[in-house]
């Protein structure tokens, strides 16, 4: 398939030849035309000296605008034909929106703060109720952003609401790791197993990153994602981390991120995370190192009270194991 710039030279030279020539785009992308324009008016400008030329790409840009809003006519789903401008109105109006709901939250705070102050005593209201930690900044707003631009927008949201946040997904977040450091952004690590999006990126780019964030002092939580598929995958969580370990993440760390960070990052701390006294016994015992693929799991406390880790795989085992062998 032939590049814009292609498309835009062989335009170019039909408009010198003063030929019209009509413009096929059989499959059509959002931000397409506008491309397809702004790649014309540039080579118009090229060519000034020539009168036709500005006409010739009136008559592109008329055809484009007829072929957009064909696109938007046949669409099912009109709003993902919005042009730019409406997309960037869309995404003020979100945002402020956002900001408000934030400024009501702490609104209602400093009102429950107030009250424990011999002012008049707040009627509850549950939603406030609720993000009264975050509003506080007792706990962090988890926003998932996978693009290093994303990630931006998320710290520069953050200092301007002047709330406490947590990244998750974090792709690209290896890219800003100073950044992400200097703000005490922790990192919900999510793309150790995934394949590199760039053809210029190292096929280890991924497996290196954990070890890249905490270089530059950023807390690193593994984990498997938040879809439905991620949520059955979490008995690899371990394995994540482990591949980490392999690409340079030291393995004290390498626990902490899936044990004592994720609990602190919860607020929890104080009961989970780590194996000391005055806290929950909460623990499990293995045969081997917790990040070897060849460990097994032998027992199980959860608040004290051991566990039992008979499952349907097991019993089907159990049952089976000593079927007779064949004649």
């Amino acid at each position: 398939m032939a590049t814009i710039q292609e498309m835009m030279q062989a335009k170019s030279k039909d408009i010198q030849n003063h030929q019209t020539q009509a413009i096929s785009l059989k499959r059509t992308q959002r931000g397409i035309a506008e491309l397809i324009i702004d790649e014309a008016q540039t080579a118009a400008s090229r060519f000034a000296p020539f009168n036709s030329h500005h006409e010739g790409f009136a008559v592109l840009k008329e055809e484009v605008d007829e072929l957009w809003d064909e696109v938007k006519r046949k669409s099912p789903d009109k709003e993902k034909w919005k042009s730019l401008d409406d997309q960037a109105k869309d995404r003020r109006a979100k945002l402020r929106a956002l900001a408000d709901f934030f400024d009501e939250a702490k609104a209602y705070a400093k009102a429950k703060d107030a009250a424990t102050n011999g002012l008049p005593a707040l009627e509850k209201i549950p939603a406030w109720e609720a993000m009264l930690p975050y509003a506080r900044g007792e706990l962090p707003i988890v926003i998932h952003a996978d693009e290093a631009r994303q990630i931006k927008a998320a710290v520069e949201w953050a200092g301007a609401h002047k709330v406490k946040v947590c990244l998750a997904g974090g792709r690209e977040a290896w890219m800003l790791a100073g950044l992400l450091a200097s703000n005490n952004i922790p990192v919900i690590y999510e793309h150790t197993f995934t394949q590199p999006l760039r053809d210029t990126d190292s096929y280890d780019v991924y497996f290196h990153a954990p070890e890249v964030l905490r270089a530059a002092g950023v807390k690193v939580i593994f984990s498997t994602g938040s879809s439905g598929f991620g949520a059955t995958m979490a008995r690899n969580l371990p394995y994540a981390a482990a591949q980490a370990i392999a690409f340079g993440l030291p393995e004290e760390d390498a626990l902490k991120g899936i044990s004592l960070y994720p609990a602190a990052l919860m607020g929890v701390a104080d009961r989970l995370g780590s194996i000391e006294p005055g806290k929950e016994a909460t623990l499990l015992v293995c045969d081997g190192d917790i990040f070897d693929i060849r460990s097994n799991v032998k027992r199980m406390w959860i608040a004290g009270k051991e566990v039992s880790l008979e499952s349907r795989h097991t019993k089907l085992y159990e049952k089976y194991k000593n079927r007779p062998k064949p004649q």
